[in-house]
Formats: structure tokens, sequence, C-alpha cells
């Protein structure tokens, strides 16, 4: 089967003309939307990091939300447990003390209240006695294990080598409070 030349030439044209207008295609609309499409892939995984990273901040602020609450409900109870500016309060905890340790004071000098932390105040008496190490160390674990707002400052001992029971010790205790 011959195909005249005048067919042949006229299905070159035509393939010719097909190849001309898919490569126009291709350059024109193919290439640039591929370009968009690489571009946009990249902005996606940007937008994908940024969730991520959302993600943690909110899971992080979730916890430090938890954590906040925790620390208030905390600072609630101690709100509660802490003492009332009154007076009598320290010297009332520490003659408590002075019977459960078996110390007895020489001096008691308070000094009312010197320090001032925003609502809070430290009340502090000035005591001084003589015993042994043993009740000495005893009395001051007592007292500051029996509240957190409680402090034993200016420790000072004077040995007395005649009678080892008989140890001078003075010292400031302390104890924050709360203006009524």
């Amino acid at each position: 089967m011959k195909i005249k030349k005048e067919k042949l030439e006229k299905i070159v044209l035509a393939a010719m003309g097909v190849v001309i207008a898919v490569v126009v295609l291709i350059t024109l609309f193919l290439v640039p939307n591929l370009k968009k499409i690489g571009l946009l892939r990249a902005e996606i995984r940007e937008q994908e990091e940024k969730i991520a990273a959302a993600e943690r901040d909110i899971a992080l602020l979730s916890s430090i939300r938890s954590q906040t609450g925790n620390l208030r409900e905390e600072m609630e109870k101690y709100q509660q447990d802490m003492p009332q500016a009154t007076p009598d309060w320290l010297l009332a905890k520490l003659n408590l003390l002075k019977e459960k340790t078996g110390i007895n004071f020489d001096k008691m000098e308070p000094k009312g209240y010197v320090e001032q932390e925003g609502p809070y105040k430290l009340q502090k008496v000035t005591l001084e006695l003589k015993t042994d190490y043993h009740r000495l160390g005893r009395f001051i674990n007592e007292f500051e294990s029996s509240s957190p707002f409680l402090k034993i400052t200016d420790l000072e001992i004077t040995a007395n080598p005649e009678d080892i029971n008989n140890h001078l010790a003075r010292f400031t205790v302390g104890a924050y409070v709360i203006e009524e």
C-alpha cells in the first residue's frame, strides 16, 4: 500500500502540528503548574510543621495550666494554714514547745513585726536559755518542722565547761504571718 506524496505530506504536517501543540501545552500549562505544585508542596510542609509546633504549644499550655492549678491549690492551702498576725500566736507556739521539749526560757523578748513582704509580716522573738545540745536540737527540730512559716536565725551557743547540761543558747525565732 502506497500512500501518495500529498497525503504523506499532510499526515506529516498534521503530526508536526500535534507535536507542536503538545509541546506548547506542556511549556505553557504543564510546566508552570508543576512548578506551582512544587511550591505548594513546600508550603504544605511548612504549614504542617507550624501545625505540629502549635500542637506542641497547646500540649505545653495544657500542662502549664494544670501545674498552675495545682500551685494555686497549694498556695490556697498554705494561705489557710498561715497564722493570722496576732501578737500572742508565736508566744503560744513557743510555750507549747517549751513544755513538749522540757526547756525553760531564761529570757523571751518579743521583737514585734520587723519585716514585711507583701501581705506577710515576719514576727520575731529572741530567746535565751540554758540547756544541753540534745534538748536544744530537739527544740529547734520541733519548731522548724511544725510549720513551713517558722524559722530560727542568729543562733549563738556559749559552752559551759563546768556544767555540760547548761550551755547558754541565744537565738531568734521567726514566724511569717498574714495580716488580718
